[in-house]
């Protein structure tokens, strides 16, 4: 697992850098996406009892695609809207709308 940890950052840092350039996002994406896939990797999964299996390249780069994808980019969109100002508040207690 330690040896795909490398290999995973350099795809990570090159994806990201072509995508979304030095900005804020940038920097929130990658750092989310690199906690949420150590935490699954490190803590979640041993704690389920899931047998040991071997770590595939492709497989890694694509597991970390998907939370940056899925976790880190929808995130970093809300927290740009919300730190610009662009966000309309409801009046209601923790309604916002967009």
């Amino acid at each position: 697992m330690k040896t795909m940890m490398l290999p995973c950052l350099v795809w990570q840092y090159i994806f990201l850098s072509l995508f979304l350039g030095q900005s804020f996002s940038f920097y929130f994406i990658q750092h989310l996406a690199l906690f949420v896939w150590l935490m699954m990797n490190l803590i979640v999964l041993p704690i389920t009892n899931v047998p040991k299996f071997q770590v595939h390249l492709f497989e890694a780069i694509k597991g970390i695609s998907i939370l940056i994808i899925a976790v880190g980019f929808p995130l970093a969109h809300f927290a740009h809207n919300y730190y610009q100002g662009n966000v309309k508040r409801t009046g209601r207690e923790g309604g916002i709308a967009i």
